[in-house]
């Protein structure tokens, strides 16, 4: 799928506090006018950290490169701020994904046990992956 591309969308968010901000950037791969995946993330300036907080592909375009091209175009984004890391969350039951962030270079970095536990995925475990940026 040569052709599909990644896009930047800016959101305006400039009428919330500075700590209220979702996420500070937001890339679309696009396959022939329909938006096939999305990812956000958000700068933590204090340990120059991009921490991403969503990163969808719809299920018709994944394992197609998808995924990596919209982690590399944040990684772009990433360098030109001077960030030094980039870090996610994820659930230990979402298995494709764990596979797909290790192929990308992400390692295992904490987990937390009790993230879920007062939801309806109280048996899962989030688990905390990181790759550091060249």
């Amino acid at each position: 799928m040569k052709d599909i591309e990644t896009k930047t969308k800016n959101f305006i968010i400039d009428n919330f506090d500075e700590d209220k901000k979702i996420w500070d950037i937001s890339k679309i791969a696009m396959y022939n006018d329909f938006i096939c995946g999305f990812i956000a993330a958000k700068i933590e300036k204090w340990n120059k950290r991009l921490i991403i907080w969503h990163i969808y592909v719809d299920k018709k375009y994944r394992n197609k490169g998808i995924g990596n091209k919209l982690m590399n175009s944040i990684s772009e984004y990433a360098k030109e701020k001077g960030l030094k890391i980039i870090w996610l969350e994820v659930s230990n039951y979402n298995v494709p994904a764990i596979i797909s962030y290790h192929k990308m270079g992400f390692k295992l970095c904490g987990l937390d046990l009790t993230l879920y536990l007062n939801t309806e995925s109280k048996d899962e475990v989030a688990l905390y992956m990181s790759k550091l940026i060249d």
